[in-house]
């Protein structure tokens, strides 16, 4: 009960009066409690929109972040496709080159077995003999460029057995001013000539392999050599061949 209640009813003991205060008193605590009700829902109202504006704010947020986790994802996926796409590129690009250089670099071996050919004719003269080969020698540094160490060795190695060759039959060559050669001296030096062929085959063939293995083209090196020696056998054939008929025309002129 209020305090103007207790007050009056000291004061006075009526009923009348007493029941005045206690519906007064009545009124007084509905319409506090009805105040209080509303001061409350008025705040959990407020509350209520506060955390809806937090979570709106808190959606707009997430959507943003989301926006950029996308994006960044397309951007290093985007990223990663590029630099696959340049390695493949630079793959594509490294394996042209080496197929060029390497291609040089067998042309120029192919010449300096020519060298053989040439050597055995003994009209061209010793110092045009080597020209062709020596024009193609750049080509064969090619090969250490962009060749693997196994590769550059066993190339190398095949390489430096044919320059031994040249320089051992340019020692033993003959050679006459006047260019006269009698039908012996010149089948002696033919078949001395071809012989060493089969001599540099062997070095030759591990590098040519390696040579195709770096390009994907794998192939036997034992089949590989046995195809090289029938050809080389084969070609000493015939010129035996060749050499017999000529000695024996000469025996019946």
């Amino acid at each position: 009960m209020t305090i103007y209640c207790t007050i009056l009813l000291a004061q006075d003991k009526r009923p009348e009066i007493q029941a005045a205060c206690i519906q007064a008193d009545a009124a007084l605590q509905a319409g506090v409690a009805q105040a209080d009700a509303a001061l409350h829902a008025g705040i959990a109202q407020a509350v209520a929109a506060t955390w809806a504006g937090y979570l709106t704010l808190g959606a707009g947020t997430f959507a943003v972040l989301a926006a950029f986790i996308g994006a960044s994802v397309a951007f290093w996926t985007t990223r990663k496709q590029i630099a696959a796409n340049r390695d493949e590129q630079a793959k594509q690009r490294s394996c042209d080159l080496k197929s060029a250089l390497y291609a040089k670099a067998v042309i120029a071996v192919a010449t300096g077995i020519q060298v053989v050919v040439r050597m055995a004719q003994l009209e061209i003269h010793p110092k045009d003999v080597l020209t062709l080969y020596l024009e193609r020698l750049p080509d064969l540094f090619g090969v250490q460029l962009v060749g693997e160490l196994p590769t550059i060795s066993k190339f190398l190695v095949g390489v430096q057995h044919l320059g031994r060759m040249h320089s051992d039959l340019m020692k033993d060559r003959p050679f006459r001013p006047d260019g006269q050669y009698g039908l012996d001296e010149r089948i002696s030096w033919s078949r001395k000539c071809t012989t060493v062929l089969r001599a540099v085959v062997k070095p030759l063939v591990p590098a040519l392999v390696a040579l195709r293995l770096e390009l994907d083209m794998p192939v036997d090196g034992d089949e590989y050599s046995k195809i090289i020696l029938a050809i080389i056998v084969g070609a000493l054939e015939n010129n035996e061949r060749l050499y017999t008929e000529l000695l024996a025309r000469k025996t019946q002129g």
